[in-house]
């Protein structure tokens, strides 16, 4: 920061927060520059519900308020708690990272016929079968164990579970599906490059995090149509509403999930018999309405605003007339 005499730093993982806000009140001590810092906490470690330890950066990220010139935040619950921080400048709001919607016009409201589709063979899927899909790393806090648990529990119907991802819970899952006998229903489909065409072939997306910022993954299910089933937390209550975009599940319990996903297909819309006016295509097509309010225009056009007032700011303080975006 001494050398390069930056105009502003922006950054965004929490250690390096952390080192960059303390780098940058030194420079200001030291040399009577002002560095305005820019922090973007892509969910903060406490939250309602967060374990105990989690609260420990509580303090932390308090008292490194007072040498934050922008703090943003992705979802509300983050946004309204630090709003009550002592910030140096503003708290501010973006929604999420943006995403690139445009690599999802192809996949229209119709949803792709049961006999169409080739994840079928491709993932040893029993034909005809309606598919549940999550997308993920296989790791405890992303709780892939819950679905698999309430898949038990839904034996009666035709269904499939297919889980994206790879991580360390890999054997632990299977030997779960294994011991509740549905080992035939859950099928792993490893690391998956083509999600959004993956996704397009599905049922609906289910997503029983333990803890989210603000899930991409979701948003990617919600941009190519798919109607959520998704645990009420912080993040998720960001982009859905219960019964409109899906289903919201009060808490991690099997039972709960599974009721939910019977009443997924079980449940029709409209006054039409066809797959256009089921429940899921209503949620859908709600889904991709919302969003748009977090596309990545929406957010550039805020970051924009952001940057310039910092720039604004900085010329207000400064002889120096040179600085741009």
């Amino acid at each position: 920061m001494l050398d390069e005499k930056y105009d502003f730093i922006h950054c965004h993982m929490p250690m390096s927060g952390v080192l960059a806000r303390a780098a940058a009140q030194k420079v200001r001590k030291e040399t009577g520059r002002n560095v305005p810092v820019i922090y973007t906490a892509h969910g903060l470690h406490f939250y309602k519900g967060a374990p105990i330890k989690n609260w420990v950066y509580y303090p932390i990220e308090r008292y490194l308020a007072r040498y934050t010139d922008r703090l943003i935040l992705i979802n509300e619950e983050d946004y309204k708690r630090a709003s009550r921080f002592p910030v140096r400048g503003k708290v501010e709001r973006t929604m999420g990272i943006g995403m690139n919607l445009s690599k999802y016009k192809k996949y229209d409201e119709n949803p792709k016929e049961k006999s169409k589709r080739t994840i079928y063979e491709r993932f040893g899927i029993c034909n005809n079968d309606d598919i549940i899909v999550s997308v993920g790393e296989l790791s405890k806090r992303k709780n892939h164990i819950c679905i698999i648990e309430a898949m038990a529990l839904l034996k009666d119907m035709n269904i499939s579970y297919l889980v994206c991802g790879t991580g360390a819970m890999e054997q632990q899952l299977r030997k779960k599906a294994e011991e509740l006998g549905v080992e035939k229903q859950v099928i792993f489909a490893g690391y998956v490059k083509d999600v959004p065409d993956v996704l397009d072939e599905c049922d609906c997306f289910v997503f029983p995090s333990f803890q989210e910022g603000l899930p991409v993954a979701v948003m990617e299910a919600m941009a190519v149509g798919l109607p959520v089933i998704a645990t009420r937390i912080r993040g998720i209550t960001d982009l859905l509403e219960h019964t409109q975009g899906g289903y919201l599940v009060d808490d991690w319990e099997p039972e709960n999930y599974a009721v939910k996903v019977r009443r997924m297909f079980s449940e029709r819309g409209g006054k039409s018999e066809t797959d256009r006016e089921t429940r899921r295509g209503e949620m859908g097509r709600w889904n991709r309405r919302r969003v748009r309010d977090f596309a990545l225009p929406v957010v550039e056009r805020k970051m924009r605003e952001i940057y310039q007032s910092v720039m604004e700011e900085i010329n207000e303080n400064t002889t120096n007339t040179d600085v741009n975006l």
